[in-house]
């Protein structure tokens, strides 16, 4: 029989007890961030034109407190009162501010409409309670914020949808006692979402009161929806247009690579346009705001911008590789590589190094395969000029060279180069250094380069290609000093990883289809600002991710299949619904585990009678310590190792092996920051006939886990060896999560 949770009726400590000996909050709880500095100060008037606050009473500000008073209730100790009235997106709102004559005791921020009195933003804080425990579900917490919306806005509500919550997916959050619930409703316009507009509202669960609200409603006027071009034609003009671009990559990486290791080149398509996916409902073509708009790229994309893409050389931490003089000269010698002088030397050969620099660093560090040479040389006279340098050390080839040099030469008409004369000079240098890469390379303009102006330094950027097929993030990039009339700044990035063949890749119109597959289109009102901060809507169709699946820009060119920032392919969110739980008596945990991407190794299949392994514990494990992170998560050897170390493994267990009793219980105590309690073990007596058996300091992990109902077998015999079914284990891993969530 599944006991109820807490009944420690065979335990020799009550329940007071435990609770003393737990560390106050250390165990159980994580201290919640404070909280962002406001951005609300008294003052007279933040506008920059001047109000009459006497010319309608709809200014008034006694009134904007009283509607105040009449939504929230401000505390007497609250008794420091400010404000400020601003002006912005057309709305002119009271800033009001409570909070105790002592600092950091807390804090109510709340604008009103000056026009309205519509409640438009509350913001309340007070400082962490050591040992706080939330009071309320993410239900209750639910219902609050809806009955709060419904008496703060009630002319909204027919207007917003309630978004899905990350929590719906996966509630068990391992956060601070004191737990705050957000809640967000989408503002429709007949049906259609209109970005950025809506009500975000969060619950205080340990204090049940509202932490903040903020409504946020665009009135301006909008495209009506009866002149959009349909799903479908949107969907023809989106592959039509070629929004997606065929390239390289050489994906970024979460851990460095080790010595001699070259990360992998992909073949990817990516969302290159200026649109970035956006289509224009009303004029049927790709959405290019004017040059007086502007809006958000879109929250949550994976793909990197250009001037975020690092080479090879950036892909691990050089620090981390400083060699002393002894192991300089072991590898110089065993691999032929050039010395420090020598590799100056090659320097010397392209680049100027005048003699009023010192050298005041140099080091050698592996670079994929190989070694380089970093140099740094500094001026004498206080200036700060500096030189750096990378040279590759086995060839002596230049990778980078930079040179600061301040302004303190103007150009004259006389002496002005046009950008045509500067580049000239750029790829006669590069013809020189690099004649064989200067094959494999395309110009790509950078719009700082505007022929005919006065800019003494021009930058010119060569992409390479492949198969006609540009790599964004090899190439080579140099700058002219057009007074000089020299080279002062070079960057080769060129990695020596194999590119992959375009053999066998989507075509254009395939790669289309199956990125709108995994981003479908969704017709919605775009909010844009001009320069003037006046905000415009448009309706567009643009892609749309989802919580368990993150927006991408990039997919792979061969599968079609969306590629996170590292390469790796975005997991299709699963709905929990597996094949063969039917009827099972563990069917709901299964399938809400599933869905929170939980015992998902073997796809839509769960088989619950087999044995459950050490692989799919530990995984399961990490899943819940980090349900959001969809980078870098360690794989099962690092996994297995930390286990091993925080004592929850033997050294002696592999992956492969079958999770048993003994090792399904640590684990789950370990869950529930309870392991410094279990192993006080002669305090506890358990009902459990084989208990002379147990493992060595395992009573007391029985003995919690019997007391709280987490074991779903026999109450006679525990049976520390047998083996835990993939079902006993989903069935004991939510009786977990949620005693957990009630502690």
């Amino acid at each position: 029989m599944r006991k109820k949770i807490f009944s420690f009726l065979a335990c020799s400590v009550s329940v007071g007890l435990l609770l003393s000996i737990t560390p106050s909050g250390a165990a159980l709880a994580i201290e919640r961030a404070l909280p962002a500095q406001t951005m609300i100060e008294e003052s007279a008037s933040s506008s920059s034109e001047d109000i009459d606050l006497e010319k309608s009473q709809s200014h008034s500000l006694e009134g904007a407190i009283q509607a105040a008073k009449k939504i929230l209730e401000i505390p007497e100790e609250y008794s420091e009162f400010s404000y400020s009235f601003e002006k912005s997106n057309n709305r002119e709102v009271w800033a009001l501010n409570w909070s105790q004559q002592e600092s950091g005791k807390g804090s109510i921020h709340v604008n009103m409409d000056s026009n309205s009195n519509q409640l438009l933003r509350i913001y309340r804080w007070s400082p962490y309670e050591e040992g706080s425990q939330s009071t309320l579900t993410q239900q209750q917490a639910q219902q609050q914020a809806a009955q709060f919306l419904q008496k703060v806005a009630p002319n909204y509500v027919s207007q917003l949808k309630l978004e899905a919550s990350e929590e719906d997916a996966f509630p068990w959050l391992e956060i601070s006692h004191q737990k705050s619930y957000h809640f967000s409703w989408q503002r429709l316009k007949s049906g259609i979402p209109v970005s950025h507009d809506g009500v975000r509202i969060t619950v205080d669960g340990e204090k049940g009161w509202i932490e903040s609200y903020e409504l946020t409603w665009t009135e301006t006027e909008m495209p009506s929806a009866n002149d959009a071009v349909s799903m479908q034609k949107a969907r023809e003009i989106f592959s039509e247009a070629g929004l997606l671009e065929l390239q390289y990559q050489q994906p970024a990486r979460f851990r460095p690579l080790s010595s001699g290791e070259v990360g992998e080149v992909q073949l990817v398509y990516r969302l290159t346009h200026p649109s970035f996916g956006k289509i224009d409902a009303i004029t049927g073509q790709p959405f290019l705001p004017t040059s007086e708009d502007y809006y958000e790229k879109g929250a949550g994309m994976i793909g990197l911008d250009e001037g975020l893409r690092k080479g090879p050389e950036m892909a691990q931490d050089q620090s981390s590789y400083t060699l002393t003089p002894q192991e300089l000269e072991k590898i110089q010698k065993q691999a032929n590589l050039l010395t420090q002088d020598k590799a100056i030397e090659a320097l010397k050969k392209w680049f100027d190094l005048p003699s009023t620099y010192t050298l005041r660093e140099a080091g050698l560090i592996p670079l994929e395969n190989s070694y380089v040479w970093n140099f740094y040389w500094i001026t004498a006279d206080g200036k700060g000029e500096y030189i750096s340098a990378t040279v590759q050390a086995e060839k002596g080839e230049v990778l980078n060279y930079y040179r600061t040099i301040y302004h303190e030469k103007e150009l004259g008409e006389e002496q002005n180069k046009t950008v045509e004369e500067s580049q000239k000079i750029a790829e006669d240098f590069l013809k020189k250094v690099q004649p064989e890469r200067f094959r494999q390379v395309e110009y790509k303009e950078r719009p700082t380069n505007v022929v005919g102006t006065k800019d003494r330094y021009h930058t010119f950027f060569y992409q390479r290609m492949a198969h006609d097929i540009p790599f964004p993030e090899n190439g080579i990039q140099v700058v002219v000093d057009s007074l000089e009339q020299t080279i002062v700044q070079y960057n080769l990035n060129w990695t020596s990883a194999k590119l992959p063949s375009p053999e066998g890749i989507l075509k254009q119109e395939e790669a289309h289809s199956a990125y709108l597959q995994s981003y479908p289109l969704e017709l919605r009102y775009l909010s844009t600002f001009t320069a003037l901060a006046q905000q415009r809507l448009f309706l567009v169709y643009e892609p749309k991710g989802s919580t368990q699946r993150p927006f991408s820009e990039i997919i792979d060119a061969k599968t079609g299949k969306p590629l996170d920032w590292q390469g790796k392919e975005i997991e299709e969110p699963f709905d929990g619904n597996f094949k063969d739980i039917k009827g099972h008596i563990a069917e709901k945990e299964i399938r809400q585990l599933g869905k929170a991407g939980i015992f998902t190794d073997y796809g839509d299949e769960f088989k619950p009678d087999e044995a459950l392994s050490v692989a799919s514990l530990l995984q399961a494990l990490e899943k819940v310590k980090n349900p959001y992170r969809y980078e870098g998560l360690a794989n099962d050897e690092e996994l297995l190792k930390g286990a091993q170390k925080r004592g929850l493994l033997g050294d002696e267990v592999t992956l492969t092996d079958q999770v048993d009793r003994e090792i399904m219980t640590r684990a789950m105590i370990d869950l529930l920051s309870l392991q410094k309690i279990a192993q006080l073990e002669q305090i506890f007596q358990v009902p459990f006939g084989d208990q002379d058996t147990f493992p060595t300091n395992f009573k007391g992990y029985a003995a919690l886990a019997w007391g709280l109902g987490l074991p779903v077998w026999d109450e006679q015999v525990y049976g520390p060896s047998e083996v835990v079914t993939r079902a006993e284990g989903a069935m004991m891993l939510m009786d977990t999560l949620e005693t957990r969530q009630k502690m």
